[in-house]
């Protein structure tokens, strides 16, 4: 049986060169509610966007079917879908606002927690 050369051993663990350092950061400490609060905006604003979207789309949709379908849908189901289609943009456009409101306040409450931050650099030591 021979022995096979199969050239130097593969280097353990990773192969990626590290080089490390230094960078400032500003930290801010965050009550737990307090981050509560920010996720929960962060959240209703992501979902009410969406929703919103969706229902625009979904009208949108509608909008294309009643004008490509013209005369030759009955007009109970061209009632109906106009009716929907007024709906779903109603709704998709109040879901849309409140995504906006939403992401408003969770600007605002984060600005609120920078100005009110105190850093020992800013502190005056007089």
């Amino acid at each position: 049986m021979e022995t096979i050369e199969r050239g130097p051993a593969p280097p353990k663990g990773s192969t990626i060169d590290l080089v490390h350092g230094k960078r400032r950061v500003t930290v801010y400490t965050l009550a737990e509610d307090t981050l509560e609060n920010l996720g929960t905006l962060q959240l209703t604003a992501s979902l009410c966007l969406a929703l919103g979207l969706a229902l625009l789309s979904f009208s949108a949709g509608a909008f294309m079917s009643i004008s490509l379908a013209g005369t030759a849908a009955p007009s109970s189901a061209v009632a109906t879908w106009d009716a929907l289609k007024w709906t779903t943009m109603l709704f998709g456009f109040f879901f849309l606002v409140v995504s906006i409101v939403s992401q408003v306040r969770h600007k605002q409450k984060w600005n609120k927690i920078k100005t009110e931050t105190i850093h020992d650099d800013q502190i005056d030591c007089r």
